[in-house]
């Protein structure tokens, strides 16, 4: 393979040793292709996550109106949003004589690779960024990938089951 390679003492390298090397220099390359493709990644997220949350929240307002049809209101409402911290709430209410209520708070800051969420029972969760062809988001536990109207789809039929129980 190797066998133009020479020795310090003039004697020509082991084949052996060449294909060591070429190993390990192959190695460093795929390690330094990976952190591109990781840092270009990031850069995107940081650069579609504000929009993302922004359209997930839309989508959320979509999904609770669609939701009136089954016997349920609610709001999904920006509480605060500066230019680097977006925070939102979503409420669903199950009507009928005895009603009952539950919301979940969003919670992102520019640049996070995750949207953290925190229920009225008490769960927090968070929706994981991951850049495949688009950015996208997934569950903490799952390899899934969903967008926002999916990410929203979810979470608003998960707290009209919690209130159906």
């Amino acid at each position: 393979m190797n066998d133009e390679q020479t020795l310090d003492n003039g004697g020509q390298l082991p084949e052996w040793v060449g294909e060591w090397k070429s190993k390990d220099e192959a190695r460093l390359l795929r390690e330094e292709a990976k952190h591109q493709v990781d840092f270009a990644g990031n850069l995107r997220i940081q650069y579609e996550g504000p929009q993302i949350v922004s359209d997930l929240v839309s989508e959320l307002a979509v999904n609770i109106e669609a939701a009136k049809q089954l016997g349920f209101a609610g709001s999904a409402t920006r509480k605060a949003q500066t230019e680097s911290d977006h925070v939102a709430h979503v409420e669903v209410i199950l009507c009928g004589p005895f009603p009952r209520k539950t919301h979940t708070n969003i919670f992102y800051k520019n640049g996070d690779n995750e949207i953290g969420f925190h229920t009225l029972e008490g769960e927090a969760f968070k929706l994981v960024f991951m850049v495949r062809e688009n950015v996208r988001l997934r569950k903490e536990n799952s390899a899934d990938p969903m967008d926002a109207k999916q990410a929203a789809e979810w979470l608003v039929k998960q707290m009209c089951v919690r209130l159906k129980r």
